[in-house]
């Protein structure tokens, strides 16, 4: 059950299965299908439908082996303003000895990426195609901050992190994997090179927009070990990230927050699911569970001081906190959307 400082629930019944979000977007909250498709409530209706994509002609000619196209849309972020998601678009190669009787073993099925692209719309403009990486390149990671768009990708051999049509920084050595935007600030994760232990692979670079220049980093000195999973920004330039391992323990990971006057990781006690991070109105949502048994997962809301808001068992999925908002899935097909106080 909830704390006791959880206030009114609305509940969304969705109509279709839950694939990506809920995301909060001003007074409606956006989801994606498995279809996948794009809506909205409420009122509920589709934002966007995806199109058919056939299979690439001049395949090789194998009888051992059939082809399919899928699609997935990944990255879904929105305002009340702009709803921005990422849809990818792969290959599959499918064994036909998979479908026999017996099937055979050992032999997968393999996906290539034909393109990824950035897509972005909102309640009084229509979605259009932001950017397109296609062959090995993709499209990683998406944030909205009113009707501005940030995103990372690479392309060619080089990674980028974009705001708007105008390059924030590129690099042929440095991978950018996540990104977040907020008021003056943009903050990514970054990563030189292959992940092993112990060696830290990542490093959180918070950047001032309206001085042209990086506010503060959070590296190896800072975060020691510590495998940066994901992070969120505030408009006052403080950040939240998820690690794996938490100096202040947990079996999953732990949960962080640095600002500009405290440019240090400030740990939160106990476990933390690292997937997944929101901060807003000096509060941090996410993921926790006890460490002696795998479920149930606990959906919780944290003060940079480290009180608890709240603090109660949910399904695991997606969510999407606001400062006062926070919603998350009921079951598969039904959003809640609480009021914390």
């Amino acid at each position: 059950m909830w704390v006791p400082l959880l206030a009114a629930l609305t509940l969304v019944p969705t109509h279709t299965w839950i694939r990506q979000g809920p995301v909060l977007a001003g007074s409606h909250v956006v989801w994606t299908s498995d279809a996948p498709d794009v809506f909205e409530a409420a009122p509920f209706r589709r934002l966007w439908r995806a199109g058919s994509v056939s299979v690439p002609r001049g395949l090789p000619d194998d009888p051992r082996f059939s082809y399919s196209v899928g699609q997935d849309i990944t990255a879904l972020t929105a305002s009340a303003s702009t709803t921005a998601f990422i849809r990818t678009v792969q290959l599959y190669r499918v064994p036909r000895c998979g479908q026999e009787v017996p099937p055979c073993l050992g032999v997968p099925v393999r996906a290539q990426p034909i393109r990824s692209e950035l897509w972005a719309g909102g309640p009084k403009r229509s979605f259009r195609r932001v950017t397109v990486v296609s062959g090995k390149g993709i499209a990683l990671d998406a944030d909205v901050d009113g009707s501005t768009v940030a995103y990372t990708a690479t392309a060619n051999g080089a990674s980028r992190v974009t705001l708007g049509r105008a390059t924030v920084i590129a690099s042929r050595d440095v991978d950018y994997t996540h990104v977040a935007v907020a008021g003056r600030y943009i903050a990514w994760i970054q990563r030189t090179g292959p992940e092993h232990w112990p060696a830290p692979p990542s490093t959180v670079v918070v950047y001032d927009l309206a001085a042209n220049r990086v506010a503060y980093t959070l590296g190896p000195h800072e975060l020691g070990h510590a495998v940066v999973s994901s992070l969120d920004l505030e408009t006052d330039g403080a950040v939240a990230i998820a690690s794996d391992p938490s100096p202040a323990g947990g079996c999953d990971g732990g949960v962080a927050w640095a600002s500009i006057d405290q440019p240090r990781p400030h740990y939160l006690a106990g476990d933390a699911i690292p997937w997944r991070i929101e901060i807003a109105a000096r509060r941090i949502a996410y993921f926790t569970r006890s460490c002696v048994a795998p479920t149930p997962f606990r959906l919780v809301v944290r003060t940079l001081a480290d009180h608890t808001l709240a603090d109660g068992v949910v399904p695991y999925g997606g969510f999407d906190f606001d400062g006062r908002r926070l919603a998350h899935l009921r079951s598969p097909q039904v959003i809640a959307v609480d009021r914390i106080h």
